[in-house]
């Protein structure tokens, strides 16, 4: 497997000058250098988990999923790239081991001390630890883990069956997660999608227990991942949660109770929608939406926010077969950050295809 970034484009002296267009056109270019990872990364975080104020690499190592009531059903590990500098990066050994299919990884800071922490959620969680945080003891060089296990008495199945009627996949099956302090409590909270029964889950954070269970959001359509944003601008969070079997993105609209509610669906172009990052591509101010999609050979997606709430209108799509010259393309994940400190965002993806 192998990362690679495309650099936002600024300058005509080494790549091709920004055109701000009223549609926002931008162009992106390939960084000249790959990274190995694990075996089938299905998910990429960035943050600085070193406190060099540089930012560090997560890939989640999901393996080759198999039938889950085999010994070991795919893989347990996170890689972890440490960076050097000028965008060169050292994989960090060992490797963190997790339950198995860690789907979906993100650095954020889950104890109040001073260094990020790694959430992960896991797939194919055999061992119940749905939910994982390793505890970044950075004085001491190492990772202490706290495991979360998802009540799944009342949960329904709701994926394929395979030939004997028997569900293919475990639930709650976790795709994706967010974190952030949505109750305002100074602890970090985690949002996290179960795609295998349609479930939308909030865990608030918690000193003594990591996180514990707030509510929970049915929704049809497959919910595969969640970003966070505040599209109304009435300092509550909202949700933009891609649903993989409808090719849409449901807004979903935040209340001060911590209650959510449905506002509005959007139709993809790409099929099979399962990544969300919602940031500021164009830098006009506003939050705009960027959707990557499992079926390979799709494009990347950016859907730019027209300014009213909850109101996305016009979008481009980032041809990457075209960017690589290459027809063989398959993009398991993405995150969008400023890897070269020029002001402008920035795209580092997972190719799955070598």
């Amino acid at each position: 497997m192998r990362s690679f970034i495309l650099n936002s484009v600024v300058s005509t002296l080494l790549f091709i000058l920004i055109v701000n267009l009223p549609i926002y056109s931008q162009t992106f270019t390939i960084f000249p250098k790959f990274f190995r990872v694990g075996p089938n990364p299905s998910y990429i975080a960035v943050g600085d988990l070193n406190g060099d104020n540089i930012p560090d690499i997560v890939t989640a190592d999901r393996g080759v999923m198999r039938n889950p009531r085999e010994e070991r059903p795919a893989n347990d590990e996170l890689s972890i790239l440490l960076s050097q500098g000028n965008l060169d990066y050292i994989k960090l050994h060992p490797t963190l081991k997790t339950d198995f299919a860690p789907y979906a990884v993100t650095i954020a800071n889950m104890d109040v001390q001073k260094w990020l922490d790694i959430v992960v959620v896991n797939f194919m969680a055999k061992k119940n630890q749905d939910i994982q945080i390793f505890n970044n003891l950075r004085d001491e060089n190492i990772f202490t883990v706290t495991s979360i296990k998802i009540p799944d008495e009342n949960l329904k199945y709701a994926q394929v069956l395979d030939g004997d009627e028997s569900p293919i996949f475990t639930v709650p099956g976790l795709t994706s997660l967010v974190v952030r302090d949505i109750n305002k409590d100074g602890l970090n909270d985690v949002i996290t999608t179960g795609w295998a029964c349609n479930t939308i889950f909030i865990y608030l954070g918690d000193l003594k227990d990591g996180l514990k269970l707030q509510s929970t959001i049915n929704i049809e359509g497959g919910p595969r991942a969640v970003a966070i944003a505040d599209f109304d601008r009435d300092n509550i969070i909202d949700l933009g949660v891609t649903l993989f079997n409808k090719d849409e993105i449901a807004l979903i609209k935040g209340n001060k109770d911590l209650t959510f509610e449905n506002i509005k669906r959007i139709k993809t172009k790409g099929e099979f929608p399962n990544k969300i990052v919602i940031f500021d591509i164009n830098q006009d101010g506003k939050l705009d939406m960027v959707i990557g999609f499992r079926k390979s050979g799709s494009p990347i997606e950016i859907i730019y926010n027209s300014g009213d709430p909850f109101a996305f209108q016009t979008s481009k799509i980032l041809e990457l077969e075209e960017i690589l010259n290459t027809p063989e393309v398959e993009i398991t994940d993405f995150t969008v950050a400023d890897f070269n400190s020029d002001g402008f965002p920035d795209v580092a993806c997972l190719d799955k295809s070598t």
